[in-house]
């Protein structure tokens, strides 16, 4: 992982700061965020990853991830929202 981006709302896409830790192609990327001037209420966050070749992680709406997690498993990928009244630290 080279980047890690993180979308609020409707917003742009910002970049995330990827923790220091193990730099082993197989192990978690830990990120952080500082959210400044977050609005109390209900917000939505994505984060993507991408990769050296400049990949891009999939959505989880992505049609291919849907079928993937279909024919594995039999659910559909569902999008989390998060109630915020503070600023976002450490996500």
């Amino acid at each position: 992982i080279k980047l890690v981006e993180l979308k609020i709302d409707d917003g742009a896409w910002m970049p995330a700061k990827i923790v220091e830790g193990l730099d082993s192609p197989h192990t978690w990327k830990l990120w952080s965020y500082e959210w400044r001037g977050a609005e109390p209420g209900e917000h939505t966050l994505v984060s993507r990853a991408i990769d050296a070749r400049g990949k891009v992680q999939p959505a989880p709406d992505d049609p291919l991830i849907n079928q993937y997690y279909l024919a594995t498993m039999g659910a559909r990928v569902a999008t989390r929202q998060m109630v915020s009244t503070a600023g976002l630290r450490g996500f």
